[in-house]
């Protein structure tokens, strides 16, 4: 379900663009590459670890870099290749929004 915090989250992917959406967005960041660290060893072997790229410690706070290449499945690829081959895109009309609380 779509709500009003629903977002797109447009990223340069294998030279392509795609938007890939999300339930919500909390925050935007900009971390310098020098603050990002490898995933820790507890993670190697993990599933988990071929979603990551990295980890940051902020302060207080570890964020944890996404791999969005390893996020999507080979399914999924194939129907952002597919797009690029068709003249046309059919269009879609908007989803209707589900007004939701926000739970801090």
């Amino acid at each position: 379900d779509y709500t009003e915090f629903t977002r797109i989250i447009v990223s340069d992917i294998n030279n392509k663009k795609i938007g890939i959406i999300v339930d919500e967005v909390m925050e935007v960041l900009r971390i310098p590459g020098k603050l990002v660290e490898e995933s820790p060893d507890i993670l190697t072997g993990n599933q988990a670890q071929s979603f990551m790229n990295g980890i940051a410690n902020l302060g207080n706070r570890m964020i944890m870099m996404l791999n969005l290449e390893n996020i999507l499945v080979e399914k999924e690829w194939q129907k952002i290749a597919d797009i690029g081959k068709t003249d046309e895109i059919p269009a879609k009309k908007a989803p209707k929004l589900k007004k939701r609380g926000r739970e801090d």
